[in-house]
């Protein structure tokens, strides 16, 4: 008899699970687009150079790509039925060497918004709005970038992030330490 009310309550609980689950339905997944991840910049086949502020060349590859959806606004990955998904996506380069941080770019993308992300190892992501680049043109070691955003960060420490110059063709342009170590894109 035990066993019996053991097992009605199992088949009960599983038929209740599968009702809920049929009650869903499919979520909407919201698609990166093709421009999207032009904001990625980065990808498998690319060697990305810099020279250092002691004129040391440094090389970075990618280490990781990533694309996955996430619940949407509202939603949260514990719940029962999710009708909206959201994707984001990112961009990991390396050092070779490992003597520099890694960098990242984000984006993370909902039915009506973009949100792009940078990432310097050891600090917080940095987001942009896309739309608003600080400079329409910018002069960067004798080289004019279009549409480049600049980004500040305040601290003392010798060593934290001072200062990134960034823009979606190129992705990181310069990226300044404090302390004096700079990464200047070749």
């Amino acid at each position: 008899m035990k066993a019996y009310f053991k097992t009605m309550l199992c088949l009960f609980f599983a038929s209740a699970l599968l009702i809920s689950c049929e009650e869903c339905g499919e979520p909407t997944i919201t698609p990166i687009t093709e421009d999207d991840a032009k904001w990625l910049v980065y990808n498998n086949q690319d060697t990305i150079r810099y020279t250092s502020n002691t004129n040391e060349q440094v090389k970075f590859l990618l280490s990781n790509a990533f694309t996955e959806n996430v619940p949407g606004e509202g939603y949260s990955i514990s719940d029962d039925c999710i009708e909206e998904m959201n994707t984001q996506a990112g961009r990991i380069v390396q050092d070779v060497k490992q003597k520099w941080p890694g960098m990242a770019t984000y984006i993370l993308k909902s039915p009506n918004d973009l949100r792009v992300s940078l990432v310097v190892q050891g600090g917080p992501a940095i987001e942009i709005d896309e739309n608003n680049p600080t400079y329409p043109t910018k002069r960067i070691n004798e080289v004019n970038y279009l549409n480049v955003f600049e980004v500040n960060k305040d601290s003392t420490k010798v060593g934290d992030l001072k200062r990134i110059f960034f823009n979606r063709d190129s992705g990181f342009i310069r990226v300044e330490y404090y302390g004096g170590r700079t990464l200047q894109l070749q």
